[in-house]
C-alpha cells in the first residue's frame, strides 16, 4: 500500500511487521493448523458484542465480492489473506484498502529475488470503487497466513471500533488520519490490529497502537508528549476501548 507501512515494534506476545515488507524467517503453517479454535472464538464473541451506530466501513457487498474472488482463484488451504490494510481519513470514512491473496497451493521458497501469484482487492476514495484483480503477482516470497477467507466478514467487523477511535481521534483535537492493518499473534494463534498514524503526519509522535479484539485491549507505546497522551487516553476511553501503556522495548 502506498502509506500503510508501520513501524515493527514488538509488544508483549504480539509479532507486528512491517505491511508488505516483512518475510516470516520460516514458512508458516496453514491457517487452520495454528489457529487456536478458542481464540477465533473470542473473536466471534468478541464481534457479536459490538453494538454501534457506526456504518460498517467496509460494505457487504464488498465483502461477498473479495470472498467469490479468492473462492475462485486461490488454491490455497483456506484461502487465506497474507495482508489486510485499511487507512481512514479524518471523519472515518475509508480512504484506501488493499488486501492480499496468495493464490498459489504451494507457499514460495522464503528467499530473496522471487514472486508469488496473488489475488488483489483494492479500494482508494479517488476512484470510489472496489478493483478486483484476481491473478496478479507480488514481489518476493509469501507473508504470514493471517486468515482464511471465511473469517474476512468477521475482520471486516472488527474495524467498527476502529472507526470509533478515529472519530474520537478527530473530537479530542488528535489531528491524525488513522490506519490499521491485520497481524498475526500469539505466534499466529489468532491476529490483531496493528494501528497507527503514518509516517508522513507531522509531528507523527504517536507510534504503535496493537488492538486485540478478543479483550478490547489497545496497547500503545508512550508517548513522551504528556498533552498528546492525555488527549490519546481521552480518545481511547470515548471509543470504548480499554487503554494498557506498554513498556518499550
Amino acid at each position: 500500500m502506498r502509506h500503510i507501512v508501520f513501524s515493527a515494534v514488538a509488544i508483549l506476545v504480539f509479532t507486528p511487521l512491517a505491511f508488505g515488507d516483512a518475510v516470516p524467517l520460516s514458512s508458516p503453517r496453514p491457517v487452520a493448523a495454528i489457529q487456536d479454535p478458542a481464540m477465533v472464538a473470542a473473536h466471534v464473541r468478541a464481534a457479536h458484542r459490538i453494538e454501534s451506530k457506526t456504518k460498517r466501513a467496509i460494505p457487504a457487498d464488498w465483502v461477498s465480492q473479495i470472498t467469490e474472488m479468492v473462492v475462485t482463484s486461490s488454491r490455497r488451504a483456506d484461502k487465506s489473506a497474507e495482508f489486510f490494510g485499511v487507512s481512514f481519513t479524518k471523519d472515518g470514512k475509508p480512504a484506501h484498502l488493499f488486501a492480499v491473496f496468495p493464490r498459489s497451493a504451494k507457499r514460495t521458497p522464503n528467499q530473496g529475488g522471487v514472486g508469488h501469484d496473488v489475488a488483489c482487492a483494492e479500494y482508494d476514495q479517488k476512484d470510489h470503487r472496489l478493483v478486483l484483480s484476481p491473478a496478479t503477482t507480488s514481489s518476493g516470497p509469501d507473508g504470514y497466513e493471517l486468515f482464511g477467507i471465511d473469517q474476512l466478514s468477521l475482520i471486516c467487523q472488527e474495524l467498527v471500533p476502529i472507526v470509533r477511535l478515529q472519530h474520537a481521534f478527530t473530537e479530542n483535537g488528535l489531528d491524525y488520519a488513522l490506519e490499521a492493518g491485520v497481524i498475526v499473534a500469539d505466534g499466529g494463534k489468532h491476529w490483531a490490529w496493528e494501528i497507527g498514524p503514518d509516517e508522513e503526519q507531522m509531528p507523527n509522535i504517536i507510534y504503535s497502537m496493537i488492538y486485540q479484539p478478543t479483550t478490547n485491549e489497545i496497547r500503545v507505546v508512550p508517548i513522551e508528549d504528556a498533552k498528546i497522551a492525555e488527549k490519546v487516553e481521552r480518545a481511547v476511553k470515548q471509543s470504548g476501548m480499554i487503554l494498557k501503556w506498554a513498556k518499550r522495548t
